[in-house]
């Protein structure tokens, strides 16, 4: 049997759910993304950080919303922004040399999207600058499971050993 305090919980549930939408809705996070990809261009590696990181947890929050609501091709197209939004906080942490904060943002976007192969070739890249062989193999072979260019990734993973 359903309780009056259950009753009430409902309404309060969707209004709280209503204005986190208005507050850090699509609109909000789709600003932030096209800061930080501004950002980018520009070289403020840190300040992209800031505003990539915003979008990518709007952007976590609005996929799964769209998933629960039956909306899979508006949560598809969310979903490959966040995708790009780690890929790119990956780029700008690589160029402040913070090689460790890169590889969670690349096993993030793994996380997010498993049939990236982009995903899986950057983060073997970045496992290879780092001397992790071992881990560079494995993302290696699922990038190359995934359709990536396999001569071009064996080749960029050797630029990468050489430059060690």
């Amino acid at each position: 049997m359903t309780t009056p305090r259950q009753l009430l919980l409902i309404p309060v549930s969707l209004l709280t759910l209503l204005l986190l939408m208005a507050c850090g809705g699509q609109g909000s996070s789709d600003d932030r993304y096209e800061a930080g990809l501004a950002l980018i261009e520009q070289g403020q590696w840190e300040e992209a950080i800031v505003e990539l990181e915003a979008a990518s947890e709007a952007f976590e929050t609005n996929a799964g919303y769209r998933r629960v609501s039956g909306d899979f091709e508006e949560a598809r197209q969310i979903t490959a922004k966040h995708l790009d939004a780690l890929l790119k906080i990956s780029q700008a942490h690589t160029e402040l040399g913070q090689d460790r904060k890169a590889l969670e943002a690349l096993s993030s976007a793994v996380h997010v999207d498993p049939k990236s192969a982009t995903a899986y070739a950057s983060r073997a890249l970045l496992h290879t600058k780092l001397g992790m062989d071992g881990e560079a193999e494995k993302d290696i072979a699922k990038a190359e499971e995934l359709g990536y260019d396999a001569a071009q990734l064996k080749s960029d993973v050797e630029a990468a050993k050489n430059a060690r």
